[in-house]
């Protein structure tokens, strides 16, 4: 079984198991995040917030795993930058089965962590703040 997959069963097996039926798929090492959130047509993959557009190239292959990138704008209501509009780029998709997004959100993070296919992926709680401390080299055989 390649890593793709045996990630894939790992996120179906990880999903069902959660209360919240959401999970997130981290690469740890660049801190690259995606998303998947159950809803009533589907499921949803949100990507980590990009501070510049992809370029063509990366927008393409982004776009041909179901995703989009749109833009966003955030208005800093506190702190040193308060009144500062903040532009980025949000990267969203939506599928009809759990397996279509996880296969697709695994293949996101690691397009945009620049990593292949062989490298390990975190698969934990969609909530930064309950995570528990991510194993230091992937999971143990």
């Amino acid at each position: 079984m390649d890593e793709q997959s045996h990630q894939l069963q790992e996120v179906l097996e990880y999903v069902a198991a959660s209360e919240s039926k959401s999970c997130a798929i981290v690469h740890t090492a660049s801190e690259t995040e995606v998303t998947l959130e159950s809803n009533e047509d589907g499921w949803n993959g949100l990507g980590p917030p990009l501070r510049e557009p992809p370029d063509a190239a990366k927008k393409a292959n982004i776009e041909a795993l179901g995703f989009e990138v749109k833009p966003g704008q955030m208005l800093m209501r506190f702190g040193p930058r308060r009144g500062e509009t903040i532009h980025f780029h949000r990267v969203v998709g939506r599928y009809p089965t759990l397996e279509s997004a996880a296969n697709s959100g695994l293949s996101l993070v690691r397009l945009l962590a620049g990593v292949g296919p062989a490298e390990w992926l975190w698969i934990t709680e969609s909530e930064f703040d309950s995570r528990p401390v991510p194993p230091p080299t992937g999971p143990t055989a």
